[in-house]
Parts: structure tokens; C-alpha cells; sequence
């Protein structure tokens, strides 16, 4: 009966469990919802690279090591497979096989469901909603493939029911490349565009602190977003 009884009392406990996370998920859709807010919206805001608009990037990453320009500009009305394309590095044009290589590499998971998770109301005033959250790992777009790691916040603007921004925090240690990261931050920062009614992705802003062959050093990528023009 001993074991019978601690098999039923934790059953009964992951239920519990469950149940929490699901009452917390619920409690977020139900107030987005009173608010009028796209209850999607934290998924929505990576799908940047949609079917209706085409726009350019810059990526400025800087370490120790090195520092790189790229220019880039993102094209729906092209294959997906090509949609993605790099222009230049630090000012020059870019090898045929490089422009494909970062072609095969940035043109996946486009359209695919992220997947948001373990959502929380953090905090919420008269003019903003503060959501956490966490992003399943599978379908990130390749600029955002360690945000799996991080706890994220969106703030949200209840007058134009859009993401103003996103943060993303993390401090356990991994590598990327040369470097060995020990803390990890993205801020995403964005802008509603009243006449097209258009949320448009302004930055992505990565700051690290690594180790690079042993000192301890910073790091960070940039990635401007501009030229958004509606495809007709």
C-alpha cells in the first residue's frame, strides 16, 4: 500500500504540474485577448522574413578577433531556398560559393513554427504587458538558433497592440565558433508602422562576454534591419 500510495501522490503531483502550466498559458491568452492583442503575437514577431515585404540588413560583429561587415537583403518574391541573400563582406562582393554556402545556411525554417512556450505575465501597467517566455530549439532562424537557451520578455504596447521589444538572457556556457560564451544577451527592438499597419523589425542587438584563447573578452553582432518596402 506504501508504494501504491507514493506512486498515486506523485502522479497526482505531475498532474498538479500540469495543470499549473496550463492555467499559466491560459491566464496569458485570456488577458491578451481582453487587451485585444494577437495572443500569437511573441510567435509572430520572428517571422520577419514574411511573404509580403522585401528589406535590407547590415551584421556588424565585433571581437577581439576580428570585425565583420555584411550587408544583406531578404526577397519573398524569390525561391525560399534563395530568399536570404549576402551581398557584401566588409565592403566587397562576396565568391559565388560563399554567397551559396550562407544561402544554404540561412534559408531554413522559414514560415515554421518557433513553438512559445512557458509563457508568464511578468508585469503589466496602464500602458504595457510584460510577458515571459522560452523558444523551443528546432525551428529558430539561424540569427536567433541560441535563443533556446534564454529566458525572453516581451514588452508589449497596449496602444498599438504590437511588441515595442524582446529581451533574451542567458548565463550558462557554451560555444560558439572560436569563443566560449559565459553570458549570452539579445535585445530585439521594433516599430510600428502606422499606414501599413506593419510591426517592422528595427535590431537585433547580441552582446557576449567569452573567452577567446583564454582572456576573457566581449563580443557583439548588430544586425540593422532597413528599405522595408510591401511587395506588390
Amino acid at each position: 500500500m506504501k508504494g501504491f500510495g507514493r506512486i498515486f501522490f506523485l502522479a497526482a503531483f505531475a498532474m498538479l504540474l500540469t495543470y499549473g502550466a496550463f492555467a499559466q498559458v491560459d491566464s496569458v491568452t485570456q488577458r491578451l485577448k481582453a487587451l485585444g492583442i494577437d495572443s500569437n503575437i511573441i510567435e509572430h514577431s520572428f517571422h520577419t522574413d514574411d511573404t509580403a515585404h522585401y528589406f535590407k540588413m547590415t551584421m556588424h560583429a565585433v571581437s577581439t578577433e576580428r570585425k565583420d561587415l555584411e550587408t544583406i537583403d531578404y526577397d519573398p518574391q524569390r525561391d525560399e531556398k534563395e530568399r536570404w541573400q549576402l551581398l557584401t563582406l566588409n565592403g566587397d562582393s562576396v565568391s559565388d560559393k560563399w554567397a551559396h554556402d550562407y544561402s544554404k545556411a540561412v534559408n531554413k525554417n522559414i514560415g515554421k513554427t518557433v513553438g512559445i512556450y512557458a509563457t508568464r505575465i511578468k508585469f503589466e501597467d496602464s500602458s504595457s504587458i510584460v510577458i515571459s517566455f522560452k523558444c523551443n530549439k528546432d525551428n529558430l532562424p539561424d540569427r536567433y538558433s541560441n535563443l533556446y537557451r534564454c529566458n525572453g520578455l516581451a514588452y508589449i504596447n497596449k496602444a498599438t497592440k504590437q511588441i515595442d521589444k524582446e529581451e533574451f538572457t542567458d548565463s550558462s556556457s557554451f560555444q560558439i565558433e572560436f569563443m566560449s560564451v559565459v553570458t549570452y544577451s539579445m535585445y530585439r527592438n521594433f516599430s510600428y508602422n502606422a499606414d501599413e499597419q506593419f510591426n517592422q523589425l528595427i535590431s537585433d542587438d547580441l552582446y557576449m562576454d567569452v573567452f577567446i584563447k583564454d582572456k576573457k573578452s566581449k563580443a557583439s553582432v548588430t544586425y540593422i534591419y532597413s528599405d522595408y518596402k510591401k511587395v506588390k
